[in-house]
């Protein structure tokens, strides 16, 4: 049998060898959480910096012919447009390689959903889902992309979610996006 003395002694030991194994176990715990903890911080820091520039980018742009009245955007706008023409031809260039006036629009608001097909939107050049949407006739799609839509294959909001985009610049857009059909 064990004596008083020798049970303490060997309780002793046990305990002094189990506190030195939580020491051993939470150091090993601390390095590799450490490295654990570096790598998802940076992660996160990447994350979040990436977020802050999402949703730091300007909404829009500020048109200063939009301030004065309607009749002198009108003006400016055609203004520009015969300058356009103008610096085209004198540099012997044709109108189309000046850019369709409907591909800024697309290439600003419309892509995000006609590039993937988002909520059944058809992709552009895609003349199988694009020819029975013609066929109903350009004032269909104007009305359609102008006013909202929704339909057995797809649902598109009233221009396309962007409200501040006139009538004109969305029918721009639409005759971009037939065009590549045709």
């Amino acid at each position: 049998m064990m004596t008083d003395s020798q049970f303490v002694k060997s309780f002793s030991i046990m305990i002094i060898a189990l506190i030195v194994l939580a020491l051993i176990l939470i150091a090993l715990g601390v390095v590799i959480g450490g490295s654990i903890d570096d790598k998802l911080r940076a992660q996160t820091e990447e994350y979040t910096q990436r977020i802050i520039a999402q949703r730091t980018q300007p909404v829009g742009d500020l048109n200063v012919g939009e301030i004065a009245d309607e009749g002198t955007t009108v003006a400016m706008a055609n203004s520009t447009n015969a300058q356009v023409q103008a610096t085209s031809s004198q540099s012997g260039e044709s109108e189309t390689s000046t850019g369709h006036p409907g591909q800024a629009v697309y290439s600003k608001y419309c892509y995000v959903c006609h590039d993937v097909g988002l909520t059944g939107a058809p992709k552009p050049g895609d003349a199988q889902n694009w020819g029975p949407r013609i066929e109903k006739g350009i004032a269909v799609l104007y009305d359609g992309a102008i006013n909202g839509f929704q339909g057995q294959r797809g649902i598109m909001p009233p221009k396309g979610g962007v409200s501040m985009l006139s009538d004109e610049e969305v029918q721009a857009a639409v005759d971009y996006l037939v065009e590549l059909v045709q």
